[in-house]
């Protein structure tokens, strides 16, 4: 397990956040600092050396809560002991006095009933700041804010390569309308995934410098081999 820790203060409603680097964990951690809770750390979890939901490195998810100005857990599952691996890291957090989990789920009930389920079991309580919002809306509320995201993965039959490293912001939403095929505007059918590079308050940014293109199973993905962490105050 890889913890990756910057200290903060004391905390208040003392909880962790689901992490997977895209932009709906992102905007379901800051809108919950504004609802009175205090995020000791974010949570991400890997399988090999990729994170298990954008499959992302490792080092990259570690350096981007570093941009971010938190703390990370990082917490590795074997073969498929997931939901072994998950409830052991929400151990962990109960002894360490977290009992809340920011989650950024929006529609997928299936998998918010079993993260109340698994949670439960654990005595914390899960919390889903975006749950049931429109997409549109949470799309623009993300682009609003200031944080600014960068596309990783894309289903090829509804996107294609060529969307990969698109920038999400201002022109995002128009782009996505003048398809003639319907996208969600946050991607909730999986045609593609993000990677936040920075965001209102964060004390670093996310430079993606090397990138290569994975194509595979209909899905293309955006291979980052080298990026950095440049504080704001550094930036030309």
């Amino acid at each position: 397990m890889n913890v990756c820790r910057i200290t903060s203060g004391q905390p208040h409603k003392k909880a962790a956040a689901l992490w997977s680097g895209g932009k709906d964990s992102c905007l379901a951690w800051r809108l919950a600092t504004e609802q009175g809770y205090e995020v000791a750390t974010l949570v991400n979890f890997y399988s090999g050396n990729r994170s298990r939901s954008h499959g992302l490195p490792t080092a990259l998810i570690c350096d981007q809560a570093q941009a971010a100005g938190m703390s990370i857990i990082q917490k590795e599952v074997r073969g498929n002991a997931y939901e072994e691996a998950f409830l052991e890291i929400l151990a962990q957090f109960k002894k360490q006095g977290i009992e809340n989990l920011i989650c950024g789920d929006i529609y997928l009930t299936e998998h918010r009933s079993w993260l109340e389920r698994v949670a439960g079991e654990s005595g914390i309580s899960p919390v889903f700041p975006l749950w049931d919002r429109d997409t549109g809306e949470l799309m623009a509320e993300f682009i609003r804010r200031g944080f600014e995201a960068i596309i990783v993965a894309a289903r090829s039959d509804v996107l294609g390569k060529e969307w990969l490293d698109c920038p999400i912001d201002a022109y995002f939403p128009q782009k996505l309308k003048g398809l003639p095929h319907k996208v969600d505007p946050c991607g909730e059918s999986g045609e593609f995934h993000t990677l936040v590079v920075t965001g209102p308050d964060w004390p670093g940014r996310l430079k993606v410098l090397e990138t290569a293109t994975i194509e595979e199973d209909r899905h293309c993905f955006l291979n980052i081999t080298r990026w950095e962490v440049v504080k704001i105050k550094e930036e030309v």
